[in-house]
């Protein structure tokens, strides 16, 4: 088992599917700092684990073994796609997009909110 590559596939699919660390550690029964080790590496997912997280993400065991590029279609028609050039650096520029954007959009709205309650009070 590539476990670095089995770690970079647990968070995708977490992050696709909108599932926490937290939650799934609760339904692996695990303490969550201990799920957190092994997704950072510093443990090895033992395929116990590895079976019960597949379990919980509705992902065949398979699907975090194999070695190449993958696709997989999750019940949500919300697509899966890890591939070996997966970095972590492009992931967290993404969401730091998406945060500046949240942060812009927030702005706007709590000056659409000022405008609204000073005309409520006219």
């Amino acid at each position: 088992m590539d476990d670095i590559k089995t770690y970079l596939k647990i968070l995708e699919v977490l992050r696709k599917q909108h599932i926490s660390q937290k939650y799934l550690a609760e339904k692996i029964k695990i303490k969550p700092s201990s799920l957190s080790r092994m997704l950072s590496g510093k443990h090895k997912v033992k395929l116990e684990n590895l079976e019960k997280i597949s379990k919980v993400l509705d992902l065949p065991v398979s699907f975090f073994l194999e070695n190449n590029s993958y696709q997989y279609e999750h019940k949500l028609s919300d697509t899966i796609e890890i591939n070996e050039n997966n970095s972590f650096s492009r992931e967290i520029e993404l969401l730091k997009r998406k945060i500046n954007i949240i942060k812009k959009e927030n702005q706007i709205l709590q000056k659409e909110n000022k405008q609204l309650k000073s005309k409520i009070k006219k």
